[in-house]
């Protein structure tokens, strides 16, 4: 009975030391894709479609889906780049008074109390 136990503890270990690569390479290829993907919407639906695309199953695309989710929750990489590509696609504001649709804000002499 210990002798299974250890077989079982082994294989498990070995399955899941083989689980780490794949989920980062996993999310490597997401990021290579996020990087060049449109601003908008959401991202791993996005991607989801991008792996339809390139002829992935249903099954390995939600799995890729299930990885992703969990990977976007742990990880905190992506944000910078979605921020980066949210603001950069944004022109700069202006501050100069012709900006407000009505014109130019003037503003009207006081009058002193006496």
């Amino acid at each position: 009975m210990r002798r299974l136990m250890f077989v079982a503890l082994v294989v498990l270990v070995s399955l899941g030391a083989q689980a780490g690569p794949d989920r980062d390479s996993a999310w490597k290829a997401f990021i290579d894709w996020f990087k060049t993907a449109p601003v908008g919407g959401n991202p791993v639906a996005g991607y989801a479609a991008k792996l339809q695309k390139d002829g992935k199953s249903e099954a390995e695309i939600r799995e890729a889906v299930a990885v992703l989710t969990g990977q976007l929750a742990e990880r905190s990489d992506w944000i910078g780049l979605y921020y980066d590509k949210v603001y950069a696609g944004r022109p700069p504001a202006t501050r100069s008074p012709t900006a407000s649709p009505r014109g130019p804000v003037r503003c009207s002499p006081t009058r002193s109390r006496a």
